[in-house]
C-alpha cells in the first residue's frame, strides 16, 4: 500500500467514527427524496480529522492546476476550505449564499479577482449551491479551475463537472464511504445494495415513485441500524 492509499485508509477511518451518514428520508427542494445522506460536518469538528484533512487534500490535488486562491462555499465548505488552503499554503476565501443587506453587502470575502480559484465544499450532489458560488466567484473576477471535496455523489456530479467544465477532486465517493460502512458494521448490505438501485436507475430523481423501490425502502428501514439508532 503507497503513502497516499495509507493517508487515504486513515482519514476514511476517522471519518468512519464520525458517524457520517444520516438516515433518511430527506426531502430536497427539488422534489428529491433522499434514503441517506453523507454529511461531513461531524468530522469537521474532529481533532484527528483535523490534523489528517490538509495532508489528504494535498496528496490528491495536482499541481498542474496552478492554483493561487482557495475558496469556501458557506457554510460547511468554509472550514474545509481554510485546511485546504492551510496544506496547499495558499490565500483563503469564502462565498456566501448571498450578500448581506448590510455592511459591506460582499458576496465573496477574501480577493478572487484574477484568480485561478479552487472551490472547495463538504460534499457536491446535483451542484445547486454550486451553481451559485461559480456564478458570484466569476462576477468577481475569479476563474474556477477545479472543484474539491470530501464525498461526491454520483451520477449526478459528475453531470455538474461536465457541463461546467470542471474537474472535481474528491476524497471519496459515496460508494466507496457506504462499502466501508457496510464492513464496519454501521449499515446493512441491504441498505447498500437498495442505494446502488437507486442511484443506478435511469430516472434516480424520481425513485420514490417506483412503488417497488419505496416498499423495499420501507422494508430496509425497519431492520437496518442506521435508521434504529436515528429514531
Amino acid at each position: 500500500m503507497t503513502k497516499e492509499n495509507t493517508l487515504k485508509q486513515q482519514v476514511l477511518e476517522v471519518i468512519l467514527n464520525c458517524r457520517p451518514i444520516i438516515a433518511g428520508p430527506i426531502f430536497g427542494k427539488d422534489g428529491f427524496i433522499s434514503p441517506t445522506n453523507p454529511s461531513a460536518k461531524n468530522c469537521l469538528t474532529d481533532a484527528r480529522f483535523i490534523q489528517l484533512f490538509p495532508l489528504a487534500a494535498k496528496a490528491v490535488i495536482p499541481s498542474s492546476l496552478q492554483i493561487d486562491v482557495v475558496c469556501g462555499v458557506e457554510s460547511t465548505g468554509i472550514a474545509a476550505a481554510a485546511l485546504v488552503a492551510y496544506a496547499l499554503q495558499k490565500p483563503f476565501a469564502y462565498v456566501r449564499k448571498q450578500a448581506k443587506p448590510y455592511g459591506q453587502r460582499k458576496t465573496i470575502l477574501g480577493d478572487v479577482a484574477g484568480k485561478r480559484v479552487l472551490m472547495v465544499d463538504d460534499l457536491i450532489f446535483y451542484g445547486e449551491t454550486k451553481d451559485q458560488a461559480l456564478k458570484y466567484i466569476r462576477e468577481n473576477g475569479g476563474e474556477v479551475v477545479g472543484l474539491f471535496v470530501i464525498f461526491t455523489m454520483d451520477p449526478q456530479s459528475k453531470r455538474w463537472a461536465k457541463q461546467n467544465k470542471i474537474p472535481i477532486i474528491k476524497l471519496f465517493d459515496r460508494q466507496e464511504l457506504y462499502q466501508a460502512a457496510v464492513e464496519r458494521g454501521m449499515i446493512s448490505q441491504a441498505l447498500f445494495d437498495l442505494e446502488q438501485t437507486i442511484y443506478n436507475h435511469g430516472k434516480f430523481m424520481v425513485w420514490h415513485t417506483k412503488p417497488k423501490l419505496w416498499h423495499r425502502y420501507r422494508e430496509v428501514m425497519q431492520t437496518d441500524q442506521l435508521f434504529k439508532k436515528s429514531s
